[in-house]
């Protein structure tokens, strides 16, 4: 929706909403956890893991970085097009597109912050599971006979990966269920990549926002827009950071296609608009 009269009143509108969609999912959240706290006593360490705040907040964030990235950069860098309070409050929110990734890095993902460790699932790995029988006091042998095998495993594995994440010894409690959103997602050693994939996102999102006049120019921005798409295919295919084999399958196949659109496209306009080459590239985009 539109908020205003000016040329950017759809972008505007969309930066205010993504945010406020951010804001109040993530007080639903808390609200939630308080309610619990209030009505049932629950403590509010317990409350919140229940919720899984603020972890929670990361499925909208991403959803929504992308879109209010692209608005955010057109308010902020072509301000005559609207008042001057709404090019404010694009670089205020292009600030805080950019500065995610770099809180995210600062206070939960780096080595001295970050206070989860990848085990070997319980559910496919015999010795994952008698350890966890033991600490339950349960019988391993029976504990054993819980590991899924044959088709079960694979199909697990093919959906959830072979590894799940916990605390570390001494880390604050429920940490994984209050933060793991951010990063149970990847294998072990590849937390972080998830700053990987924002970068990515505000990259495209500031050079899809550049429209050069000159021929020149506009090559290079098509080229270095491939060069970000084909950086972050290879960093999936090199680094396999995902644990779950699907999501490994279903990031490759993705990135692998946009970036193969976009080199069409860019091959196509370098060659005066092949209409061949474009319409291959709108398949990809289809897919």
């Amino acid at each position: 929706f539109g908020i205003g009269s000016s040329r950017h009143k759809y972008f505007f509108g969309a930066v205010v909403a993504n945010l406020g969609i951010i804001v109040v999912f993530l007080g639903l959240n808390y609200l939630i956890a308080w309610a619990q706290v209030a009505l049932f006593g629950v403590p509010l360490d317990t409350a919140i893991f229940y919720v899984r705040a603020p972890g929670l907040v990361y499925i909208p964030m991403m959803w929504l970085l992308m879109g209010t990235s692209i608005s955010a950069s057109n308010l902020a860098f072509f301000p005559s097009r609207a008042p001057a309070g709404v090019a404010i409050v694009g670089m205020v929110a292009l600030v805080l597109c950019a500065s995610f990734p770099v809180a995210m890095w600062r206070f939960l993902l780096r080595p001295n912050a970050f206070q989860a460790t990848a085990v070997p699932d319980a559910k496919i790995d015999p010795e994952a599971a008698a350890i966890v029988a033991g600490f339950a006091g349960e019988d391993g042998a029976g504990a054993a006979k819980k590991v899924y095998t044959g088709w079960k495993r694979k199909a697990y594995i093919l959906v959830f990966g072979r590894e799940v994440w916990v605390r570390k010894d001494g880390a604050p409690d429920y940490f994984v269920e209050k933060y793991g959103l951010f990063f149970e997602q990847y294998r072990h050693h590849y937390h972080w990549f998830s700053l990987v994939e924002m970068a990515q996102i505000i990259l495209l999102a500031l050079a899809s926002v550049w429209k050069p006049s000159e021929g020149g120019m506009c090559t290079l921005r098509n080229v270095l827009i491939t060069i970000v798409l084909l950086f972050f295919f290879l960093a999936i295919v090199v680094l396999r950071p995902y644990n779950s084999v699907l999501d490994m399958i279903t990031a490759t196949a993705m990135s692998g296609m946009m970036f193969l659109a976009v080199l069409l496209m860019a091959v196509a306009i370098g060659m005066g608009g092949n209409q061949g080459l474009m319409t291959w590239a709108g398949y990809l985009l289809l897919v």
